[in-house]
């Protein structure tokens, strides 16, 4: 087992970018709905436990519980705004992926025709 990754020359990293994007491209449809659906149902079901954990409290069932609810619910706002933004930045990412990749592979292409054009060797 080889300790570093293998350097790749341009043209097959070139290659591996032009690969992943196709992919991406392929199946971004079925990944931003699946993340966004996933993300709901765990927003729904949090919801749902919490609201059963108050009805609970309420009917005597759990001692202390409200106490319990008092004192989680404030560590999950001191704790929320962070998950909020880490999960939206993984949102946000879903929506822009290969942006810096593809610019990249616009001017790898430019470049090459134009060293192209300057050879003489034009397809």
């Amino acid at each position: 087992m080889k300790m570093l990754p293998i350097r790749l020359n341009d043209d097959e990293y070139v290659a591996r970018l032009r690969k992943g994007i196709d992919q991406w491209d392929r199946w971004r449809y079925v990944a931003v709905p699946g993340a966004i659906i996933v993300l709901s149902l765990i927003g729904w079901l949090l919801t749902d436990a919490t609201l059963r954990m108050l009805a609970a409290a309420e009917r005597g069932d759990i001692p202390h519980a409200q106490l319990g609810l008092l004192f989680g619910g404030s560590m999950g706002l001191a704790l929320g705004f962070f998950v909020e933004v880490f999960l939206l930045r993984q949102i946000f990412r879903l929506f822009h992926r290969y942006r810096t990749e593809r610019l990249l592979l616009k001017y790898y292409d430019a470049v090459h025709d134009a060293e192209d054009v300057y050879r003489g060797n034009i397809k």
